[in-house]
């Protein structure tokens, strides 16, 4: 779970298009925090939420959810991004993966074995990829458990 601190931004208080075009290291861009400083329990609920967004829009095996918290600190559903960023060490997605040991490569073969899946492809993948990789990563306790988790 990533937590973005954007009162100090070039966009206070918002994750604003100027702010994310910005590069690690320039004035202006948001602090984040991953995990995000929250207890477990409000994790779990954000997870929870994420999960039911991306179910209820029938979003297929991975998605960035986006969560503000009003003023009362109540969490807002605000976006359900189906094709999140992969830029390495850059878009969300990646730096969530990495936060949580995942890497850059596991995370894209994580995504490949998803859609491999819904197509009743897993069990030709172990021939197709033994030339580029020859042992396959066992990232099963990934598998239907979002990186949110």
């Amino acid at each position: 779970m990533l937590e973005v601190v954007s009162q100090d931004s070039v966009t206070p208080g918002v994750y604003g298009h100027a702010a994310k075009k910005l590069n690690f290291g320039e004035a202006g861009i948001p602090d984040f925090a991953c995990p995000a400083r929250v207890n477990a329990k409000f994790s779990a609920e954000l997870s929870d939420l994420a999960i039911r967004g991306h179910l209820a829009i029938g979003a297929l095996d991975i998605s960035r959810v986006d969560i503000r918290l009003d003023h009362q600190g109540l969490p807002c559903l605000i976006e359900i991004n189906t094709l999140p960023g992969l830029t390495p060490d850059f878009s969300d997605l990646c730096v969530i993966a990495r936060a949580q040991g995942i890497s850059y490569r596991d995370l894209i073969l994580e995504i490949l074995y998803l859609g491999a899946a819904r197509f009743g492809l897993m069990a030709l993948l172990p021939d197709m990829m033994a030339e580029c990789w020859p042992i396959m990563p066992s990232l099963t306790s990934h598998i239907h458990m979002p990186l949110l988790r």
